[in-house]
Formats: C-alpha cells, structure tokens, sequence
C-alpha cells in the first residue's frame, strides 16, 4: 500500500514564495487581470486569485486557461519590477519576487500555435 498521493499528469506546485509573488501580482496590474477576463471566464480567474490569498502551497493540474492567466500575470508583474531593485512593503526584495515569478512562468509554458 502507498503512503502518497500520485499526482495527475500536469500537476504543478507552487511553493510560498511563490503563491506571494503571484498574488501580488494580480493586485499590481488589475488592468492585465481585466483584460484577460476577456479570455477566460471572470469568475475562475477571480476563483484563482483568491486561492493565493488563502494558501502557502498550491498544488494544481492546470487547464490551458489557468496556465495563460497565471503566466501572463507573472510576465506582466515581472516587467514592472524589471528596473526595480528594492525591498517591496511586504518586506521581500524585488528581487525575490521577481525570481519567485521566474519559476512560476517556467511551470506554466505558453504553447506556441
């Protein structure tokens, strides 16, 4: 008998630093979140971001809506810190938030059409 959970195929973790980095994000650029209300369905992506208020640890197999909104919130996040290089007021540098996204844009690639 196991002890563990097997994962679905797909499934990805985002860590705490993570999770952070994310959810400022959404509250750094509410434009980019409008517009990709556009794309996909308000109410998952106002579901998604609430989640990263209420986790430490989120593990999730991504559908390819969630995969594009959450890159496309840590790219936009990540070109706003671009030429920032201080402490944040939630106490972490830029820095750190700008590598936490790094990793998170890397567990959700955008497929090339």
């Amino acid at each position: 008998m196991r002890n563990y959970m097997e994962r679905a195929a797909g499934t990805v973790e985002l860590n705490e630093s993570q999770c952070h980095a994310l959810e400022w994000a959404f509250e750094n650029n509410p434009d980019v979140v409008a517009q990709l209300g556009d794309f996909a369905d308000e109410k998952k992506i106002k579901l998604w971001e609430s989640e990263l208020k209420m986790t430490t640890r989120l593990v999730v197999a991504p559908d390819e809506a969630m995969k594009i909104v959450y890159y496309q919130i840590a790219e936009a996040e990540m070109k706003r810190l671009a030429n920032e290089n201080n402490i944040l007021y939630c106490g972490h540098s830029s820095q750190e938030h700008l590598a936490a996204l790094k990793a998170v844009e890397s567990m959700f690639p955008q497929s090339v059409n």
